[in-house]
């Protein structure tokens, strides 16, 4: 199956990566790591895309799903700003998926905060043959 941020197009499927390169030939895009914020057991990247005025942040549990991401943000942007066909082709569809993650660390760089903090913790209810686990994640973002 293929990844969420990746285009259908005529000659099948290409990552966002790839579709973005195609689209702004001949420029340059710049990939930069901003941030592996470390988990328990993973890793979250945050990276930043830079083609000429167009800029946008993208997020994963990988360097390659961050940087699609990116990609992935920047042609949604392309696709909104322009009015030229030949940038966009109308008939590429892209997936919708919303990285509420990604969404709420650009709105923290975009206002100068530090990056959300996260408080995870774990708990079981009830007797021994129902029990319950549960999890819960805390998010604390904005100026402290």
């Amino acid at each position: 199956m293929a990844e969420i941020s990746e285009l259908n197009s005529d000659s099948g499927l290409i990552s966002s990566v790839d579709r973005l390169r195609e689209i702004m030939a001949g420029k340059e895009i710049i990939y930069k790591i901003l941030s592996v914020v470390k988990h328990n057991t993973y890793e979250v990247y945050t990276i930043n895309a830079v083609c000429e005025e167009y800029v946008s942040n993208g997020c994963g549990l990988s360097e390659y799903e961050a940087q699609n991401d990116a990609a992935t943000k920047m042609l949604n942007n392309l696709e909104l700003t322009s009015t030229n066909q030949q940038c966009v082709d109308s008939q590429v569809k892209l997936s919708q998926y919303m990285n509420y993650i990604g969404s709420l660390q650009e709105l923290c760089q975009a206002r100068a905060w530090d990056f959300p903090k996260y408080e995870y913790s774990q708990g079981i209810k009830g007797l021994s043959k129902n029990q319950k686990h549960y999890y819960t994640v805390k998010c604390t973002a904005g100026p402290y």
